[in-house]
């Protein structure tokens, strides 16, 4: 009667036996295939842990571990009927025995183990229960537990505070202050919109808050922590640094605001041009002069001259011959008028198509709406 065959081989699986398999036995039969399996398996897990060495065995290298002289052996490389101990190429040392150690420690593992707590630095089980039962096992550590007040001594490096709301505090080596990355006061451009965002108020004019409830941001600002407080109006606002001395906006004060307003400047005008037209009617003027006081002519009169156009012997008291002069009878003028007329000329009105637009009601430069807000 022979055995199984064994091989050094993991099994993903055992079979099982159908009613219908038909009964077979010897080195391939079907009824000796489950236990073949099993028996493979096993011998795969047993050259593969410490069991004591069998010289009948194959033992793969560097992973069979062995008992063998008293002492545990791992495998260098396949061996069959090699002996730990015999061939370094094939199995190495990999433990001692009790009387290697005593040897080598004079006695004292024996020492060793006869301490009642032979290792201080480790906790006993009533250490433990006494860690877990303490409320606050961990004071090293910043975050153990709801801290409400500021404390006055040290917890540790850095500590959140619940009151009156959430604020990081930092130990200084004498108190507790607010954590450099956690100041008040500092302002945030959210990219979103949001209603809220915890530790921030948002930065417009129309709200109001109890000083009583932002100490520190008070303390900031410079009120006097009793009663409310509001902030500067920041929406649609654009933002300048303050002057701090340069001179550029010397008359500005902090937070205060400022109306809008342009420089000095030209604009430039394109005429396309026009003209006028002329339109007269025509007219006239009427003249007149006046008379400019009485006045007389003397006139010579020769007595019976011989006038020749008259005949020979014939007499005249005028006579073309003997003219005689008209005498004049002092200075004299005449006023000369000319009445008024309109002209009845006008000028016809004609655009210039000259336009300069305005644009909106503001001036302003090109920009990006974010919501403000500031750290409390």
């Amino acid at each position: 009667m022979a055995n199984l065959n064994e091989t050094d081989q993991w099994e993903t699986g055992i079979y099982q036996i159908e009613e219908d398999d038909p009964v077979l036995g010897g080195p391939s039969g079907i009824d000796n295939r489950p236990p073949r399996e099993l028996a493979n398996r096993t011998r795969f897990l047993r050259v593969r842990n410490v069991t004591p060495w069998d010289p009948a065995f194959s033992y793969p290298a560097n992973s069979a571990y062995v008992s063998y002289g008293g002492t545990t052996w791992r495998s260098m490389g396949d061996s069959l009927n090699v002996a730990p101990g015999s061939d370094p190429t094939k199995w190495t040392r990999w433990g001692h025995t009790a009387a290697e150690l005593n040897a080598a420690l004079s006695d004292s593992t024996a020492a060793h183990e006869a301490k009642i707590n032979p290792h201080p630095q480790y906790a006993t089980d009533a250490d433990l229960a006494a860690h877990f039962a303490d409320p606050d096992p961990h004071p090293m550590y910043a975050i153990r537990g709801p801290i409400v007040a500021v404390p006055n001594v040290n917890l540790g490096p850095v500590i959140t505070v619940q009151t009156p709301h959430i604020r990081q505090m930092v130990w200084n080596g004498t108190a507790y202050v607010r954590a450099p990355w956690h100041q008040p006061g500092m302002l945030l451009y959210s990219y979103d919109n949001p209603s809220s965002i915890p530790g921030y108020l948002p930065v417009r004019a129309d709200l109001s808050y109890e000083q009583a409830n932002y100490p520190d941001l008070v303390a900031r600002l410079g009120l006097s922590g009793a009663g409310t407080f509001s902030l500067v109006e920041l929406r649609g606002e654009f933002i300048r640094c303050l002057d701090n001395g340069r001179g550029v906006n010397a008359s500005r004060v902090l937070r205060s605001a400022e109306a809008g307003g342009n420089a000095a400047h030209t604009h430039g005008v394109t005429d396309p041009a026009h003209g006028h037209f002329v339109n007269d009617p025509g007219h006239v003027h009427g003249a007149w002069t006046d008379s400019q006081g009485a006045h007389n002519h003397g006139m010579q009169v020769p007595q019976n001259v011989a006038d020749s156009d008259r005949g020979t012997g014939q007499y005249s008291d005028f006579s073309i011959d003997s003219p005689r002069p008209i005498n004049y009878d002092g200075a004299h003028g005449h006023n000369v008028g000319i009445d008024s007329r309109k002209t009845g000329i006008w000028l016809n009105n004609s655009a210039t198509g000259i336009s300069i637009n305005s644009d909106g009601s503001e001036a302003r430069p090109r920009n990006v709406a974010f919501p403000a807000w500031i750290s409390y």
